[in-house]
């Protein structure tokens, strides 16, 4: 039979219905705009046609031999142990080293190479303004004292009773700033004031002397000579313990008193006697290594007066000048951790109890000293 023809078959466009028929695309597609980038390309390899670049001179990498084990007829000598030993940079070591390096920077720095941090000059210029406004207004109560022939009581009275309620705005205690109102009225009367700058200056003056009185302790707070003092007359470690509510800085406050006392050629010993909070031990541990004192430490949930009796028993056996126990935060309205205060306190008799308390919580530290005490 004859072979058939090969019909070509053309492909028919695609309709939808009575649609006009979709044809395929067959054009050729437009070249794509160059970018900006694209032309900045072009013109810099036209100009560096021609130009053959130069290989830079590289430095030679050194590679270190890899260490490996001798093999199994050799000994092992202790030097190729040595090489292969990697425990040595674990990470307590990195601690230690870290520990070291803050130690020698800050401590062992002598005071003429300490660095005051500027103060910001915005800052300390709004302070003189609004110190001086306050001043001013305080004065302005006795403004009309001025050119009076003799003082009285009663003549003091309302310059006396504003300038309590000015200190009572301020947030000082009532009974303090009665005290000082009384100690100024006092002063004052039966003065004759002249100009009102002399009043100035003598309610000022009378102020200052106050201030001096209220503040002056009663007792010598002078720890340095006390210390050596007990040392070389009781042949004992003069103890401080240090107290105060919750995260007042009682341990750091407790670093910085070893530091200065060890820079007046003491030896200290501390005492961890906070075993309630988590991480009080770790925290004095870190500052013993820094300040390089003897820490006595028996970990969490003891008995804080046997931890102390402790601390004080071994430092006098190694020949300590002082003992700085710590003790953990608690409120004064806590009574059954007041109450475990109280027993340290009784069973090892410290020379000295320190309380630290926090500046700005206003009259509530006196409730807190009041209660401790």
């Amino acid at each position: 039979p004859q072979a058939q023809p090969a019909i070509e078959k053309k492909e028919q466009p695609f309709s939808f219905g009575d649609d006009e028929p979709i044809v395929p695309n067959t054009q050729v597609p437009r070249p794509q705009k160059m970018t900006s980038y694209d032309l900045l390309e072009k013109i810099r390899a036209k100009k560096n046609k021609g130009k053959s670049r130069e290989p830079q001179p590289t430095a030679p990498v050194k590679r270190e031999k890899a260490k490996r084990l001798p093999s199994e007829s050799k000994s092992v000598t202790k030097a190729a142990m040595g090489a292969l030993d990697h425990s040595s940079g674990g990470a307590e070591d990195e601690e230690e080293q870290q520990v070291e390096r803050v130690r020698q920077q800050f401590m062992e720095a002598p005071a003429s190479d300490y660095d005051l941090i500027p103060a910001d000059e915005a800052e300390l210029n709004d302070d003189a303004v609004t110190e001086v406004q306050d001043d001013s207004k305080v004065m302005s109560f006795f403004k009309g004292l001025a050119g009076m022939q003799e003082l009285t009581k009663k003549d003091l009275a309302p310059a006396i009773q504003k300038l309590q309620d000015q200190l009572v705005s301020k947030n000082v205690a009532v009974n303090i700033a009665e005290q000082l109102c009384n100690s100024v009225g006092a002063s004052l009367e039966g003065i004759k004031p002249g100009s009102f700058s002399s009043v100035s200056r003598l309610v000022r003056s009378a102020m200052t002397d106050a201030l001096t009185r209220l503040l002056t302790p009663k007792q010598s707070i002078d720890i340095l000579s006390q210390a050596k003092s007990v040392k070389k007359n009781e042949k004992r470690p003069f103890v401080i313990v240090f107290c105060g509510v919750n995260g007042v800085g009682k341990s750091t406050s407790l670093a910085k008193v070893c530091f200065y006392l060890q820079q007046q050629g003491l030896v200290v010993h501390l005492a961890a006697c906070d075993t309630f909070r988590s991480g009080a031990v770790e925290q004095l541990r870190t500052h013993a290594r820094c300040l390089q004192a003897e820490l006595h430490e028996q970990g969490y949930n003891k008995d804080a007066a046997s931890v102390a009796k402790y601390a004080i028993t071994k430092a006098a056996k190694s020949n300590a000048d002082v003992v700085l126990i710590d003790t953990a935060g608690r409120m004064q309205d806590n009574e059954p951790l007041m109450r475990s205060l109280a027993k340290l306190i009784s069973v090892n008799s410290p020379d000295r109890i320190f309380f630290v308390g926090e500046a700005l919580v206003g009259n509530d530290a006196v409730d807190q000293l009041t209660k401790f005490d």
